[in-house]
């Protein structure tokens, strides 16, 4: 996929990521309120949507089955292994900024090349890419809310979702490339958003798992 294709793609990713700084004060006390839902949600509808826009196209074509599930089941074993790190029940255990962002980074990278292979399979727009942007936008909340606990100001906030978000970036850029070995990544990706959507269900609370769960059902309806 040409570079000049994704960069309207690239600039709703920085978009999305990047609003959180100005929403993040004004909507800080509906966030601590009703900030687990609306993740839940999110990461539900990227996770159910990755399935037929992402895994199934490289699975037919691509990929052996096996391979390919099992590696849909090892992101799925290293999602839940780093949420019960770095979370307790929805909680977040905020580890220092840098950190956080680096690390946000990283979980974004298998995402943004996940994102470039479902444009190519459905030669442009899909229900995936759009509902990674707004998994960008919960992920950046939930980013800046635990930021600002720890005392980063304004600016300092822009430069750490900056940060994160050119994880995602790279990815897509990577991806358009079009390096085979990428497929085995945007499977693990599959797998990690199933896991972090299993994790809504099974380890948080009740109005956060039926939320998960009908958002799934949701997308499996629809496809």
């Amino acid at each position: 996929m040409e570079l000049i294709n994704l960069l309207p793609w690239i600039l709703l990713t920085y978009l999305t990521s990047l609003v959180p700084i100005v929403l993040s004060k004004k909507l800080s006390p509906w966030w601590q309120r009703h900030g687990d839902i609306g993740e839940a949600i999110g990461t539900s509808l990227v996770a159910g949507t990755s399935i037929f826009t992402v895994a199934l196209p490289i699975l037919s074509q691509d990929m052996n089955l096996f391979a390919g599930m099992s590696l849909v089941f090892i992101g799925i074993a290293l999602a839940w292994a780093a949420h019960h790190f770095f979370e307790d029940n929805g909680k977040e255990l905020a580890p220092k900024s840098w950190f956080a962002a680096f690390a946000f980074a990283l979980h974004n990278f298998p995402e943004g090349v996940a994102n470039t292979q479902a444009l190519v399979a459905s030669n442009g727009i899909n229900i995936f890419s759009f509902s990674l942007l707004s998994h960008n936008l919960l992920d950046g909340m939930v980013m800046a809310m635990g930021l600002m606990a720890l005392g980063l100001k304004r600016r300092q906030l822009f430069y750490a979702l900056f940060f994160a978000a050119s994880g995602e970036v790279l990815g897509m850029f990577v991806s358009s490339l079009g390096l085979s070995a990428l497929s085995s990544i945007s499977l693990l990706s599959v797998g990690a958003l199933l896991g972090l959507s299993l994790d809504s269900i099974t380890h948080w609370k009740a109005k956060e798992g039926m939320a998960a769960m009908c958002v799934l059902f949701g997308v499996f309806l629809i496809f």
